[in-house]
């Protein structure tokens, strides 16, 4: 199929009109051969970048286009409604406009659908538009329903029950009813909007940004560290909040370089991050090179022009030698706000320019914080940073496949956080340190008279060794051994406001720990080199109960370093001091090791936010889940799993019911507490706020659940509650039995999958004594509907409701022709 226009004066070329039908004769490498199918007299060459290969099948006709079966459907309903329009044009106007409307709308989503250049999403989205605007005029029209499955797909009646098919009936009559009110105008219903966000909406929303190039001149290297920024408003006139939704990008901005088209993803961000007040993109600009900035403009003095030329030059005779390494110095920060960009992604497509503000004195998120307050009054000098944002939803791999001009080895930025659905498979232990801010005026002021304070950031193991390639700036950063924090010069109670992460195996967590020295840094080389760290905080990564180290602020004790002290022979004499201060003043005597000093009046405030989904800093559940090394606590651990945080459970949602089947299955006497605890977690998913896990737990029945034997302990476990309920319990309460049977649904694929296990394992002939299990479990359940009155209501309404799903799925492991 012809996808543009294509005209050449030159022998024997074909031209060809955009939507004309070609049959393909020959080709070469570049050229193919052929006719057009409506006129065969037609031949000739054309390109082929100018055609799109499609399915085609021979009729009697000749070659006939495949179409996808929505396409073919709406061409069969076009026809189907022009007989009618015509019958309403003469007879009622306002119901012919509504069908042309309609007609019209179909027609344009039946081209978008032919183009063949649809990603996925895209299409399914523009699939669910043309059901919904097909049902609703087949009802306006008074033509038979079309009864669907939530992905618009027409219902095979030969492969469903009849219970199923009364249930998508029921439901397509509501849809219906729905769309004809809410989508009265011919727009898209709300209906039709929430049929896609339920099954294909992605669950991931994420911006490309393209960095095309940077308006400014630089005598240093500079390092641009691009992230999103929040801001959420607040009631009355109080001041919004501002705080850092994903990790750091990082860019390394040499001077002379281009980075034209150097593309960045900030992924992870879930739809309440959208809908905060605003979202902006933010550059932090850090220069590299000497304490004091240059004018760019300005000339090197007379004699001296090789020393500015190159900053990491040995010093001269010059009275104002250089530094031989670069410092880390402030610049400013690049702003552009992108609460247009987030609500209506399809209106923007060009360039924007983020203006550059600089600052050289002030912390630069405190400096950008003042900027997005008042950035009405902020004016542009010119400086700028141009950018290409797209808004692209999905996870990382659908990205990848949906959108061709996302490189396949792209790196990103993740949130620093969790996205809606941790999916099977997504292993992360990233753990972002925050440097915060320092008070050391009080006990070290007569070490320095500069204070130009400098923090070296290094992960240490409990020898005091440096463990390599452990810190990062960001997404697109190298792995470091340590990192430098940015220099504010003359403050003895400096804010950084810095984030890294820290990137480490899960094993060696325990024996690490993060060392902060504190350095005075000088302009003058002599005396920066004669400067040694001044003071030392560390904090460790593992608590002693083996939980990770706690999310939020902590104060770190400062220890001052002994002058004459050896560092290097000093490596690890500081592991056993109290890591925070809280410990250290809790202490009878001042701690100390030698060499160091704790200095009671100074601190050091980090802050940590640990995204792990193998380390936890939850010590009931951790205790559950190292059960195997204190079986005697094991009633206890199960117990305190039930007041475990729903968000620090579906984190190790796989985890905790591997952990729980194994019990099950080992521990006859703890299997009524642990279903319990089975119940609590499938309780989890089905809360609204978490309702997006329930597709992990659909691929953890299907690819990762494995207790063969787990299928009679269950069965036991249900046709006994019922029994007891039914028979013994004199008040015969809903409650309880209730919340089993509104999850049978679950509790049976967990019985039929580890029925199917067992028997693609074990060569045993038990068939019978399967089949008894089940008929007693179906006979529970004839016994709890056939009980007279009006008790257990709910009960036996949770059992019809999901009966019919029950036996769609039991027909894999028991005989269909019992079952009917």
């Amino acid at each position: 199929t012809a996808k543009s226009h294509y005209s050449q004066d030159a022998p024997h070329r074909l031209t060809l009109t955009t939507g004309d039908a070609i049959i393909i004769k020959g080709e070469t490498e570049n050229w193919y051969f052929g006719y057009k199918k409506d006129d065969r007299h037609q031949q000739g060459i054309f390109p082929k970048s100018y055609v799109v290969i499609v399915d085609a099948i021979r009729s009697s006709d000749g070659w006939k286009i495949r179409r996808s079966p929505i396409v073919e459907e709406i061409t069969t309903i076009l026809i189907e409604w022009q007989s009618h329009l015509l019958t309403y044009y003469l007879s009622d106007k306002q119901k012919f406009m509504k069908i042309q409307e309609k007609m019209l709308n179909l027609i344009k989503l039946r081209q978008q659908l032919l183009s063949g250049n649809l990603p996925t999403d895209e299409f399914r989205e523009l699939k669910l538009k043309a059901t919904e605007q097909i049902d609703t005029g087949n009802n306006m029209l008074s033509l038979d329903m079309v009864v669907r499955d939530d992905a618009g797909n027409i219902i095979d009646f030969g492969l469903i029950s009849t219970t199923q098919l009364y249930e998508l009936h029921c439901k397509a009559v509501e849809r219906i009813k729905q769309s004809t009110t809410n989508g009265a105008n011919g727009g898209t219903s709300t209906t039709a909007r929430n049929r896609s966000s339920k099954n294909y909406q992605s669950i991931s929303h994420n911006f490309l940004v393209t960095l095309n190039s940077v308006q400014c001149k630089f005598v240093d290297d500079m390092e641009l560290l691009f992230t999103l920024y929040a801001m959420e408003s607040k009631e009355g006139n109080q001041t919004p909040q501002i705080y850092q939704l994903t990790e750091n990008y990082f860019v390394p901005w040499m001077k002379g370089d281009t980075y034209k088209d150097k593309k960045m993803l900030f992924t992870d961000l879930s739809t309440e991050d959208m809908n905060r007040s605003k979202i902006f993109l933010v550059a932090f600009m850090v220069r590299m090179g000497a304490m004091e900035a240059r004018d760019p403009d300005a000339q090197p003095p007379k004699g001296l022009k090789g020393l500015f030329e190159a900053p990491r030059r040995e010093s001269s005779t010059s009275t104002q030698s250089l530094v031989i390494d670069q410092l880390r110095r402030p610049f400013g920060v690049a702003i552009l706000d992108l609460t247009p960009i987030k609500d209506n992604p399809h209106t923007f497509n060009d360039c924007a320019e983020m203006s550059i503000h600089t600052n050289e004195k002030e912390c630069l998120e405190s400096f950008l914080k003042r900027c997005l307050l008042n950035r009405d009054q902020l004016s542009s000098d010119g400086r700028s940073i141009s950018v290409s944002v797209e808004k692209v939803d999905g996870d990382i791999k659908q990205i990848k496949d949906d959108y061709s001009h996302i490189e396949r080895n792209l790196t990103f930025a993740r949130k620093m956080g969790f996205p809606e659905v941790i999916l099977p498979g997504d292993v992360r232990n990233d753990l972002y340190l925050t440097l915060m801010g320092a008070d050391l005026g009080k006990s070290l002021k007569s070490l320095w008279t500069d204070n130009n304070i400098e923090i070296c950031v290094s992960v240490c193991t409990d020898k005091g060794e440096i463990v390599p390639n452990s810190i990062s700036k960001g997404g697109g950063a190298s792995l470091e051994n340590e990192y430098k924090s940015v220099i504010y010069t003359k403050d003895d109670r400096p804010k950084w406001n810095e984030t890294i992460k820290i990137v480490l195996p899960i094993e060696n967590f325990k024996h690490c720990h993060v060392k902060f020295l504190f350095k005075n840094r000088h302009s003058q080389e002599a005396k920066d080199k004669a400067n040694k760290p001044f003071a030392l905080a560390h904090v460790k990564l593992m608590d002693a109960d083996e939980t990770a180290i706690q999310q939020g602020e902590h104060s770190l004790a400062v220890y001052k370093i002994d002058k004459k002290a050896d560092i290097g022979s000093m490596l690890h004499n500081y592991i056993d001091l109290p890591t925070e201060n809280s410990q250290a003043n809790a202490l009878p005597e001042k701690p100390s090791a030698p060499g160091f000093a704790f200095m009671p009046k100074d601190s050091f405030i980090v802050k940590t936010n640990l995204c792990s989904t193998r380390l936890t800093q939850d010590a009931q559940l951790l205790s559950l889940l190292n059960w195997q090394s204190n079986p005697s606590q094991l009633v206890h651990s199960l117990e305190n799993l039930l007041q475990v945080q729903p968000s620090e459970m579906v984190k190790f949602y796989q985890d905790i019911l591997d952990t729980l089947f194994n019990i099950f299955c080992e521990y006859p006497e703890h299997e009524k507490l642990v279903f319990k605890c089975i119940i609590r977690l499938i309780d989890i998913v089905s809360n609204p706020k978490y309702r997006l896990f329930e597709s992990v737990l659909d691929v953890y029945i299907k690819e990762g659940f494995s207790a063969t034997l787990a299928y009679r302990k269950l069965i036991d476990i249900v046709r006994l509650k019922i029994f007891e309920t039914v028979h013994y319990s004199e008040d015969a309460t809903d409650s309880q039995l209730f919340s089993v049977l509104k999850y049978l649904q679950y509790i049976m694929k967990f019985t039929i999958q580890s029925r199917i296990l067992f028997m693609n394992v074990a060569q045993l002939n038990d068939q019978a004594e399967f089949d008894s299990l089940i008929e007693g479990l179906l006979l529970a359940f004839n016994q709890l509907i056939s009980k007279q009155g009006k008790v257990l209501l709910k009960s036996k309404g949770a059992v019809l409701k999901y009966l019919h799903v029950v036996a769609s799925d039991l027909i894999k492991v028991y005989d269909p022709i019992k079952l009917r």
